[in-house]
């Protein structure tokens, strides 16, 4: 067998170096579009996409997003039970037996906890992101009312009923609890 020609491997070599010199301008456009797209969205001249939470649909014009009131009725709903002071398990549970808009797959525990702990979302803020090592981390500061605001007095009143609840269980020792006969 024959070994490769000099030629090729300069020619491979080139190739390499010409799409990795093409694929980092390509890197550095798509930043400055996502630069620009956040700028347009701080000024409140444009969203950024039309990702947006379940209660909420992009507008046609790409610049506003409309409130979906079925869907926020249910989500203050939720901060209305969580006052009375229902956890998230029956939350979910009692929402599950109504006839009320749903996620796809049925009101789950981790999802009513992700709304009421810390969905800033519901009071109209929105975090950029970006990927890091595999992981979304914050870009930049919060825009405030990027989103329509749905439950912003309720979601500061429901916060430190979440904080007591919270404080109440770290000083429960669960191992203890079990040991005890029932």
């Amino acid at each position: 067998m024959r070994p490769p020609h000099r030629g090729h491997a300069k020619t491979s070599a080139t190739k390499l170096q010409q799409g990795y010199e093409k694929s980092e301008k390509k890197s550095i456009r798509l930043k400055e579009s996502w630069t620009n797209k956040r700028k347009l969205a701080t000024n409140g001249e444009r969203k950024l996409t039309g990702r947006c939470p379940a209660w909420l649909k992009l507008s046609k014009d790409g610049k506003r997003f409309e409130v979906l009131r079925e869907r926020t009725q249910v989500v203050s709903q939720i901060f209305e039970m969580k006052l009375a002071g229902k956890g998230s398990e029956r939350i979910a549970s009692e929402l599950n037996k109504l006839n009320v808009w749903a996620p796809k797959n049925g009101w789950r525990k981790s999802y009513i906890n992700k709304l009421l702990h810390h969905n800033r979302a519901l009071i109209g803020e929105y975090q950029p992101c970006k990927m890091l090592d595999g992981k979304r981390t914050p870009d930049g500061n919060p825009i405030p009312n990027y989103f329509p605001a749905i439950v912003d007095k309720i979601f500061y009143r429901v916060q430190p009923v979440i904080k007591r609840n919270r404080e109440k269980l770290c000083g429960w020792n669960h191992r203890a609890y079990r040991a005890q006969p029932h």
